[in-house]
């Protein structure tokens, strides 16, 4: 019988050693959600969770994530790369890929190299959201896979930290400054949030300076909400990623001479932002792409073009991400 709880999880990679003994190949996920539009990286992205995390937040967005003797739902990383490739266009199209988050990611580093080795030759970007507070040894295995590494330092006070956290962050400064002697420091991106009665603007200030003396510089600015009932959440209607969607495959089909044509869509109701029939035009148009590229003249958007359509990605999302985030 399954233990009821959530877990303690040590900030090593002792437990996706564990999970690599108990499931194989397999890891398990929180959940896998398609067409994130630059929320998790630039272009159209996946997100897979992961559960497992070191840290004990206390304005959590995924508590559950430490749930794990609970969760039913796990994937190797070939089933993962049948499930993700057939957003391939949008990738290639945006600049876009997968993106790994959780939970802690970096559990799962042997998952992630592997998955990397199946989609490498789709020149995907693959990205990780991550707290950093793992041993150094489990980034050094992972940096060739990843592009971008998205990280939510909390706080650089290590008392701040703490507070938040349940833990030390000795370890989130030591992986900092091995990214950035790695050559990586251009594609590391630093998420500093304002936390309600943990931090103030000042805190954030300092945060910035110390991150500057390593070398980093590319930040985001957020605010935690302290409860969902106090969170303004507003999701991306499905409606608008769907035209955003249907734009990247015109487009797509225009440069490389393919005759198509979005059906027009008469769907009433909440809107997910794809449809069974939206995919199968995207599957027709890939399997058209496939031909070109065999023949060696497949074509990539026009820069104008593309231009236009990141533009209406950014004019699609709101200004809140979705959950107890946003920017500010």
């Amino acid at each position: 019988m399954l233990l009821s709880g959530a877990i303690s999880f040590p900030a090593t990679n002792y437990f996706g050693a564990l999970y690599q003994q108990l499931l194989g190949s397999k890891a398990p996920v929180i959940g896998i959600i398609r067409h994130r539009l630059t929320t998790d990286g630039e272009g159209v992205t996946t997100l897979v969770g992961f559960y497992g995390c070191p840290l004990s937040c206390k304005y959590c967005l995924n508590p559950h994530c430490k749930d794990i003797l609970y969760s039913d739902k796990r994937i190797s990383p070939s089933e993962l790369y049948q499930f993700v490739k057939i957003d391939d266009l949008y990738f290639q199209a945006t600049g876009g890929g997968a993106t790994f988050g959780g939970g802690e990611p970096l559990y799962y580093s042997d998952f992630i190299n592997s998955f990397y080795k199946l989609c490498k030759d789709d020149n995907w970007h693959l990205r990780l959201e991550t707290s950093l507070n793992v041993k150094k040894e489990t980034i050094k295995k992972v940096i060739p896979s990843i592009h971008e590494f998205i990280v939510d330092i909390k706080d650089m006070n290590p008392n701040i930290y703490k507070a938040y956290t349940g833990i030390d962050n000795s370890l989130v400064k030591e992986n900092l400054r091995l990214l950035v002697s790695s050559g990586m420091a251009d594609r590391v991106i630093v998420r500093i949030p304002l936390i309600e009665k943990f931090n103030t603007e000042e805190d954030i200030q300092k945060s910035k300076n110390e991150l500057l003396a390593m070398g980093l510089h590319r930040f985001e600015c957020l605010k935690y909400e302290t409860s969902i009932t106090e969170a303004t959440i507003e999701t991306t209607s499905g409606k608008s990623i769907c035209q955003v969607l249907k734009d990247i495959r015109k487009a797509v089909a225009d440069a490389n001479n393919i005759e198509y044509e979005p059906a027009e869509c008469h769907f009433k109701g909440d809107c997910p932002g794809t449809c069974p029939k939206c995919d199968e035009e995207l599957k027709n148009l890939t399997e058209q792409l496939q031909i070109h590229k065999k023949n060696g003249t497949t074509k990539k958007i026009h820069k104008q073009k593309l231009s236009s359509i990141e533009k209406s990605i950014i004019e699609t999302i709101t200004p809140n991400l979705v959950g107890y985030i946003y920017r500010i």
